[in-house]
């Protein structure tokens, strides 16, 4: 729901989608990032292992991000937008 809240702040007038997570492909190829329908459980997941990782927060927020970026979990332009880093850096100080 954080995760959810910050990027329907930071895309607020930006996107359309803006602070949920995607129910399409959101490129011009879809076969790129996790199919929609498990994209949020991916996030989850992710969030989950963030917080319980004993690595150094450095490095899981850079695991965060890749991961992130991979999923493609938000209905944004991806390349233009790098929301995903600045969620990642946000919500990993947050749980410090």
């Amino acid at each position: 729901d954080e995760l959810l809240l910050a990027h329907s702040i930071m895309t607020r007038d930006l996107a359309e989608e803006s602070g949920m997570f995607r129910i399409g492909s959101g490129w011009a190829c879809p076969t790129f990032g996790a199919r929609p329908q498990y994209a949020s459980d991916l996030v989850v997941e992710l969030l989950d292992w963030t917080k319980h990782s004993n690595l150094h927060i450095p490095i899981r927020g850079c695991v965060f991000h890749h991961e992130l970026n991979q999923f493609i979990p938000f209905q944004t332009v991806t390349g233009v937008l790098d929301v995903s880093g600045t969620l990642s850096y946000t919500h990993l100080r947050a749980h410090e």
